[in-house]
C-alpha cells in the first residue's frame, strides 16, 4: 500500500513488534530514536531508502518516530508480501536483499563514525596506548 505522509507528520509505535518495512518513494524523514528521557534524531531518510527493515527482520518492537520533512510516499510491505516476494519472484528477492542489506551496512558505518566521535577513545601523542 502506498500512504500519503504530509510535512509534520508522525508515527510511533513503541513497543508493537514491527511487521512491516516502509520504503520512502518521495520526499524526506527523520527517525528519531526513544530513549528513556527524550527523542534523538539519529538518522535522515531519502527516497529510495527503508525504513524498519532491521526491526521486521530482527522480529524487534519499534522503537522511534518517523517524522515527515516535506511531503512524502511511502510503500508499506508487511511480511507476508515479503515473503511473497522471496516465493513468486526469487531473483529480484535476492537482489532487493542484497540493496537492503548494502543500505544498513551504511548505516552502521555511520553509526560507529557518531560513536566514534563522540565518546572515542583519544589516544596522547607520543605514547602506545595499544600496550
Amino acid at each position: 500500500m502506498i500512504k500519503q505522509i504530509k510535512r509534520g507528520d508522525h508515527s510511533a509505535r513503541y513497543a508493537q513488534e514491527a511487521a512491516e518495512f516502509q520504503i520512502l518513494l518521495q520526499g524526506r524523514m527523520a527517525f528519531y530514536k526513544h530513549s528513556s528521557t527524550q527523542d534523538v534524531r539519529t538518522r535522515y531518510i531519502n527516497a529510495g531508502e527503508q525504513m524498519g527493515f532491521e526491526l521486521m527482520i530482527g522480529s524487534l518492537a519499534h522503537n522511534g518516530i518517523n517524522v515527515a520533512i516535506e511531503d512524502s510516499k511511502v510503500l508499506d510491505i508487511n511480511s507476508d508480501q515479503f515473503f511473497q516476494l522471496l516465493v513468486r519472484f526469487p531473483t529480484e528477492f535476492g537482489l532487493l536483499m542484497v540493496n537492503l542489506t548494502r543500505e544498513l551496512a551504511r548505516e552502521i558505518c555511520v553509526l560507529e563514525q557518531v560513536i566514534g566521535d563522540t565518546t572515542g577513545w583519544h589516544t596522547r601523542q607520543g605514547h602506545d596506548e595499544t600496550r
